[in-house]
């Protein structure tokens, strides 16, 4: 899942803690010495998060052996991540990327210099160059692509990129990308399906679900105009204008929002398939993990 807005929102809080509902399993064990995170990425097995400090921390299932829990020692600090099912990328402060786990799908490529931003899907990355050029890499999704671009996010069998126009392209498994959409401000890639939130607040969903057999479930009627949209696995979820957090999708346990969690800060759904396929929602004043 990726979330990139044209225009970030102003005076939102920038930390908080971790709380977690849905099916239990290691990725949604949240650590009781975690403390006030700044970001927090999920995939279906780990779930790993930025810390106040500026550390990055991991755990969950590594049914891969492949360490991507393992934080290197001395990495650095780290203003973004990234995750996968087997990698992790984390984005320092210096705008050098550095990945970790596995990397039997790539690593980094060498000449890419300092980047601006990243986002992982599967077993893909993709990052912005600071002069918004994308570059993506692992899997079938190795491409170089000459921006600007806003967001560069890889799906299980696609890409999309949001331009600095407001306009989306996607590729492969998710080209049939809308047409009438309004200038995009926010762009979110889920596993085979994404979601644009429209200048107006509106939301607008594309694509399969995670067996691509099922078209992705239309935003509820009565979510209203919206601040912000993530897609996951087979869910996706939204904020409304005063920060409430609206989900749907396959199932309950992702879609059955706690009802005391209050205004939210930002949500990371995790994707691919897995028995803890959660939702990791930072609220304002307090960082929540939703499953």
């Amino acid at each position: 899942m990726v979330l990139v807005y044209v225009n970030p929102p102003a005076c939102r809080p920038s930390s908080g803690r971790l709380r977690c509902w849905g099916p239990s399993g290691p990725a949604t064990e949240v650590p009781q010495d975690l403390g006030l995170v700044t970001a927090v990425v999920t995939q279906a097995y780990h779930t790993c998060v930025i810390t106040a400090s500026k550390a990055v921390r991991c755990w969950g299932q590594d049914p891969w052996k492949s360490n991507v829990t393992v934080v290197p020692p001395n990495l650095g600090p780290a203003v973004a991540l990234a995750l996968t099912s087997e990698s992790a990328c984390a984005l320092l402060e210096s705008g050098l990327v550095r990945c970790w786990g596995t990397l039997r799908f790539g690593d980094v490529p060498s000449d890419m210099g300092a980047i601006k931003a990243i986002a992982g899907q599967w077993i893909s990355f993709c990052a912005l160059t600071a002069s918004g050029d994308a570059r993506c890499w692992g899997g079938d999704n190795t491409l170089s692509a000459t921006g600007p671009f806003i967001a560069a996010a890889p799906g299980a069998n696609a890409l999309c990129f949001l331009g600095a126009s407001g306009a989306v392209a996607c590729q492969r498994a998710l080209d049939n990308t809308p047409l009438d959409m309004s200038p995009v401000v926010a762009l979110s890639v889920g596993d085979l399906h994404a979601c644009a939130l429209q200048a107006s607040g509106e939301v607008r969903c594309w694509g399969l679900d995670s067996v691509g057999i099922e078209l992705v479930p239309v935003p509820p009627p009565d979510l209203g105009p919206c601040s912000a949209v993530y897609a996951g696995e087979r869910h996706t979820c939204a904020l409304n204008s005063l920060n409430t957090l609206r989900c749907w999708g396959a199932s309950e346990a992702i879609t059955n929002v706690p009802t005391d969690l209050g205004s939210v800060l930002t949500v990371s759904i995790a994707t691919g398939q897995g028995p803890s396929v959660h939702v990791c929602v930072i609220l304002q004043g307090e960082l929540a993990c939703c499953t």
